[in-house]
Order: structure tokens, then sequence, then C-alpha cells
């Protein structure tokens, strides 16, 4: 055998081989007993001296292929600590993060808008900090009015059969000329929130047996621009977890509805936004969702791409637009099921930043109209300031935060 092939123990700084324990007992036995019991030590009346010291190397050569450097504790590599310099710390004050305990690994941050704090990795805030320093990467210039921009959502939940209750709760919330119960799924006009059952929303685990039924809520249409609206929003999310027990499993989907003026709805700028959701998934919307709404695998959210944009089940569906139109109406339906407002809102201002960013290269991109845009998570949470209400949802979602 190869010198390069002979097997070798290595316990602490010494390595041995077989034929070295053989020839050498003494020098490698005491290494290796304090590594197994007294019974595996203890050598059996029927084995010869070679096949003792045989069976005692085989064993513990194997233990040490699946944890290697066996009872080697000095030797193993410390983790390298990264710390934080002030010039980090004011960078990430100014985006309204303050690095209130710095640690050497893993340091305590504050939101100023809401007094939450998280955990977070030193390495992470560096990168956050090197954003914002080397400042747009995409300078947008056509922006929208939030008041040019209405939205719907569509919340899929697990309740407990309580209808009366939340629909009193709602006609007081809303008025009872804006709440219907229609049973099962059917088309909203946009002007009143309904409530009906959803067959692919099913319990899971422990909701099993609880007469806990899959429900779909609608809203009516939203602008954007409007306070009393998003106020409405959260009002009635509240409400299904309160009056209706809301919770959500993986079964479960948030979809928003989104309209906004365009130019003209033309077939190129409908491709272009595909093609911008489907470059960005990985660089943006898969890192804010859980894993079994990434990629293809979510069943009612397939990846985006312009071989399969008449299915309505695409997470940028595009079965909505009327062509050539100067209204665009797209639905997006990758984020996962939530009840929680700050999340859906979070998601809600993020679309709403992709479509901005979508229209600005398109017309920018004149020449070449097939260019999508790549967008990715550092550029929306400290290149384009959506809000810090909005960023701390985001790194929530993304679990740069704990």
């Amino acid at each position: 055998m190869p010198s390069n092939m002979i097997r070798k123990l290595t316990i602490g700084n010494k390595s041995f081989s077989l034929n070295a324990l053989i020839a050498n007992p003494d020098a490698y036995l005491p290494l290796m007993q304090p590594l197994v019991s007294a019974s595996v030590f203890e050598r059996k009346a029927s084995e010869t001296s070679d096949q003792y010291f045989t069976r005692l190397f085989n064993l513990l050569y194997s233990k040490q292929n699946r944890r290697s450097n066996i009872g080697n504790t000095a030797t193993r590599a410390p983790r390298t600590s990264i710390p934080l310099d002030e010039n980090c710390t004011a960078i990430l004050s100014a985006l309204g993060i303050d690095v209130v305990k710095k640690c050497p690994k893993r340091s305590s941050i504050i939101f100023k808008s809401s007094g939450n704090s998280y955990k977070m990795n030193n390495e992470e805030i560096i990168k956050l900090a090197e954003a914002v320093k080397h400042d747009m990467k995409f300078k947008v210039s056509r922006k929208l009015l939030n008041s040019d921009v209405s939205f719907g959502v569509e919340l899929e939940f697990i309740g407990i059969d309580q209808i009366n209750a939340f629909a009193d709760a709602m006609n007081k919330a809303v008025g009872a000329d804006r709440f219907v119960i229609c049973g099962c799924y059917h088309k909203n006009t946009g002007k009143t929130w309904e409530l009906g059952c959803d067959c692919s929303v099913q319990p899971r685990g422990s909701q099993r047996g609880c007469d806990m039924t899959g429900y779909e809520l609608t809203s009516p249409i939203f602008n954007l621009g409007s306070k009393k609206d998003l106020h409405e929003l959260e009002t009635v999310c509240n409400l299904v977890k309160t009056h209706f027990s809301g919770v959500t499993n993986s079964t479960c989907g948030t979809h928003i509805h989104m309209s906004f003026p365009v130019e003209k709805a033309s077939d190129a700028l409908i491709e272009h936004f595909v093609r911008s959701y489907s470059k960005s998934e990985a660089s943006l919307f898969d890192k804010l969702v859980p894993p079994e709404r990434r990629e293809n695998k979510a069943r009612y959210a397939r990846a985006a791409s312009i071989n399969d944009m008449q299915n309505r089940y695409c997470k940028i569906n595009v079965t909505k637009v009327k062509r050539n139109s100067d209204n665009m109406h797209l639905e997006f339906r990758q984020l996962d099921g939530t009840l929680e407002y700050d999340k859906i809102i979070s998601w809600v201002k993020l679309q709403k930043l992709f479509c901005e960013m979508s229209l600005d290269s398109f017309h920018r991109e004149a020449t070449d109209a097939d260019k999508p845009i790549q967008i990715e998570l550092d550029d929306v949470i400290v290149t384009h300031k959506l809000g810090i209400e909005s960023i701390e949802p985001l790194m929530k979602m993304s679990r740069l935060v704990a």
C-alpha cells in the first residue's frame, strides 16, 4: 500500500497508524482508553494482541471519519469574531436602526420607530452598512403615487366555525352593507368584504379534529394612499384572529391584487414584468417567504415564466391585465399565509416598489425592452428606503433579525 494511503488515527496532537500501535502499544493505548468504554477497551480472551489492537484502531478510526480530530478540542479553529466600528453603527443609525449592544459575533439592535429589539449577526450588520455606503444600484425616476395605486387582499386562513360572531363584529367595523358571506369562492366585485370556504386550505397537525375549517376572506378595493382604508385592513386582520380564532399554515397563501396607471399595457410591458419578477425571485422574493413557497414548490404560486403567462396560479398573475389599456392589474401570489397587518402592508409596498422599478427599467431600456431588472434584498432595505416601518417586517421575514 502506498504511504499516502496508510490510515492514521489522530488523537490530540498525535497521529499514528495501526502498525505503529502494534509496534508500540504502551505509547498509544493510554491515549485511546478515555475515548471508549471500559468494556470495549478490555481485551477479550479470544483475541490475539494484534486482533485487539486492530479492533480498537478500527473503531476509533471510523469515529474519526464522522467527527474529525477525536479529542482534539485544543486545535479546533475558534469562531471568528467580527467587530463593529463606529462608522458602521453610525450608518445604521441614520437608517433608523441603533446598535445598542455590541458583541463579538451577534449584536443587539433596536428599530427606532417601533422600539422593538432583535439580535443580528455582525456580518449581516456590516453588509447592510456597506450597501448604504455604495448608494443606489437603481435610481427610480418613475415613482407611483400611493394615491394612484389600488390594491386588494385575499386572506386564506384556518378558523373555528364562529361565522355569526365574526359577522356581527364585521358589521360593526365596516358596515352591514360591506360584508358578505358567500358560502364558497366566487369573484369579488371589489366593493365588499366577502367570506367563503376554501377547500385548498386544510387543517394541519393539531388543527385537525378541532372543528377548524379553511376560509378565504377577500377585501374590497383599497387605495394605498388612504389611511382610512389601511386602518380598515388592520382592523379586519385583528377580527379574524380574535373572533374566528384564525390561524395560518403551509396550505395558506396571501394574494395581493394591485392596479396602477401606465401609458400602455402592451404585450412587451407585461412580459417585462414577468421576466423581472422571475429574475428577482431568488435574489429578493424567495428570501422573504418560507421554503415551501420558493422556486416552483407551491401548487398555487408557480415560478414566474413568460412561457406560462396564461396560468393564473403563478407568483405574478398577469391574466387580469386588459391589453393596451392605460391600467395594469397584477396579482402577486407568493406571500405565505398571514394575518399580520404589518407583514401584509410591507409586502404591498414591496410590490409597489417592484412595479416602479420594472416600469422605470422598461422605459429606460426602450431599445432593449426584453432586458429584465434584477432586484436584490439589500437594494430594497437600504437603497430605496420603503420607510423604517416597512423595513422591520421585511428583515424579520428574511430572518436577518431574530
